[in-house]
């Protein structure tokens, strides 16, 4: 079964040799052996197969598309080291024209790209890129490819730019890649670095939430709270779904510039924008809580149950009554521990991440699809 795909592919090119040379005086000659090599497939003796195509090829030039198909597909059945030796045979005539000459290359990268050996494919791609235009695309985009796969960032820049325009727009991942220095450069207490790599992703994706959130925490780090807060409420207007992820440093910054009663007017107003979710106002109504008392969280809550169909809002409802004191409360003590372990449970799955592309599903957030490997494409999905 591994030879048939390769044996049709062999059996349709047999066909245009075929057809080519049926009137010329070499015609049966050449066809004996391509019938040879076909029946050797259907066999499966491969091996034997390659051996009759690389010394036919000595006689026959135009034999080196046969070389190129039959490596592409022992490389997609995983026989790597077949097909390396088909190209690397192929780059060693010195009759190859400058297209098959590229052509070769292209594929013998696209071996090692596939064994791993990457320092060896990234040689050829380039080599790609110097002997042809049109397999240009092709090997910038298998560079792009291992450079994100090595995580060589500055490199993955460069090569993005250099294809940005050709068949979709970069600036997206561009944005990411100087975000992925970006992480680097605060971790290691490079603020400096981090300032500057973020003025150079603004102008590939200023209102990407991920190039906002780290404008957040490159203030934070830095204790300029009013900085912070500027990005913070950027964030809350343009990218509603990450505002659950900034509460907490929300409130920090707030608090510490106007005080708990100004935070607390700001996240009641939040509460009642239509694009917060339950989770966050849940989590607010945790916050009303804590600074203002039980009986001004569940006024919240009973505001904001008319918008809601949500499990989660009810039992955070039901939780915080039967621990209350107050005239609506349910009834305290074991069943109140019950609803509040519930509550917590439920908080902790409130959201989930899918990926648009591919289906992935995640309980945190990646910034690349660890199942298809597209940059943002992870959208969070509410659980009500």
């Amino acid at each position: 079964m591994a030879a048939l795909p390769i044996a049709l592919v062999f059996g349709w090119w047999l066909g245009q040799r075929w057809h080519s040379r049926r009137s010329g005086p070499s015609g049966h000659g050449h066809s004996s052996g391509y019938a040879r090599g076909l029946n050797y497939l259907l066999n499966d003796q491969p091996d034997r197969a390659i051996d009759l195509l690389v010394e036919m090829v000595e006689i026959d030039s135009e034999a080196v598309e046969t070389h190129l198909a039959l490596g592409a597909l022992f490389r997609h059945q995983g026989e790597v080291e077949r097909s390396i030796r088909i190209h690397q045979n192929l780059i060693a005539r010195p009759s190859l024209s400058r297209n098959e000459r590229a052509q070769a290359m292209l594929n013998l990268g696209l071996d090692f790209k596939q064994a791993g050996i990457n320092d060896r494919a990234v040689t050829q791609f380039h080599k790609v890129i110097t002997h042809s235009r049109e397999l240009r695309v092709i090997a910038l985009e298998n560079l792009l490819h291992i450079h994100q796969h090595e995580k060589d960032w500055q490199q993955a820049i460069e090569v993005a730019q250099r294809l940005t325009g050709k068949q979709e727009d970069y600036a997206l991942m561009i944005c990411h890649f100087h975000c992925e220095l970006v992480e680097l450069a605060i971790a290691g207490r490079d603020l400096r670095r981090a300032a500057k790599l973020m003025r150079q992703a603004s102008s590939f994706g200023e209102s990407s939430p991920r190039f906002l959130l780290l404008q957040i925490k490159l203030a934070v780090v830095k204790q300029k709270n009013r900085v912070a807060l500027r990005w913070l409420e950027k964030l809350i207007t343009l990218c509603p779904e990450y505002r659950l992820m900034v509460l907490d440093d929300f409130e920090d910054c707030y608090v510490a510039e106007f005080g708990e009663g100004a935070f607390i007017q700001r996240i009641i107003d939040l509460a009642e924008d239509t694009k917060s979710s339950a989770a966050l106002v849940c989590a607010i109504a945790d916050r009303v809580e804590r600074i203002e008392g039980c009986d001004a969280a569940i006024a919240l809550l009973l505001k904001q149950r008319s918008k809601f169909s949500s499990i989660l809002l009810n039992t955070k409802i039901i939780a915080l009554t039967g621990g209350s004191e107050s005239e609506g409360g349910l009834q305290a003590g074991s069943v109140s521990e019950v609803v509040g372990d519930l509550m917590a449970q439920m908080m902790t799955s409130a959201n989930e991440y899918r990926c648009s592309q591919c289906g992935f599903i995640a309980r945190q957030l990646h910034w690349r699809c660890p199942g298809c490997g597209d940059w943002q494409s992870l959208q969070i999905q509410e659980i009500i």
